[in-house]
């Protein structure tokens, strides 16, 4: 068995029992540890804010304004042109070159594919792309068939392919209908910081003039 002897200590009369420290003492403190006594540089200031989608909502936008960007932007607007494109792919230049010149508009690269599975002949259909969406070795012969037309042998890191346009949907510009929100919102947009420009330097010219912030607000 272990014995132990149980001391309680007084907080209140360990505290009464410390002197308080005089003024010279406290002085030597604080001189001996001023480092931890500095405060950070603080600044006050003042500023006006200028809520831009209020200002957004004073703007009006007329329709010729509309129609001037609209005429001014059209290349913006241009959906580019698509074309359906189908694939036969080749791990072997001769068989690529046999199927090459057994083909016609009208064969079908899908029924080829399956009748020369055996000759690992693959069919993939790459379905509506525009010109550069496609790999640079294909694009621009794609984009030079006519429907139904097909390239000659193409050779690429991994084989040959031959590449077939079943479908073109030429590109054209959206109508104004289509665009005109956005426009609008580009108008509104644009002279709203033409706006602000001008409140900011009208702010400027009158501080220069001795005005405050508070005055001008």
């Amino acid at each position: 068995r272990k014995s132990f002897q149980i001391a309680s200590i007084d907080k209140n009369l360990q505290r009464s029992s410390i002197k308080t420290p005089n003024e010279e003492l406290i002085l030597e403190n604080f001189n001996n540890n001023k480092k931890k006594y500095i405060f950070g540089e603080r600044r006050s200031f003042s500023y006006i804010f200028e809520d831009l989608n209020k200002l957004k909502k004073r703007i009006e936008v007329n329709e010729n304004e509309i129609l001037d960007v609209y005429n001014s932007r059209k290349d913006d607007f241009i959906i580019p042109e698509k074309r359906k494109v189908e694939q036969l792919f080749f791990v072997n230049e001769k068989i690529g070159k046999d199927i090459l010149n057994s083909l016609n508009k009208e064969s079908k690269f899908e029924e080829i594919s399956d009748k020369e599975k055996e000759k690992n002949v693959s069919y993939i259909s790459l379905g509506l792309v525009e010109k550069n969406q496609l790999f640079d070795e294909f694009a621009n012969y794609v984009f030079k068939l006519k429907e139904n037309e097909f390239t000659e042998l193409i050779k690429t890191d991994i084989g040959w392919h031959i590449l077939k346009v079943t479908e073109i949907i030429k590109s054209k510009s959206k109508e104004l209908s289509e665009v005109k929100n956005i426009i609008k919102e580009d108008i509104i947009i644009n002279k709203s910081y033409d706006e602000l420009d001008i409140i900011l330097k009208e702010i400027e010219d009158e501080i220069s003039n001795g005005s405050n912030l508070e005055d001008i607000s």
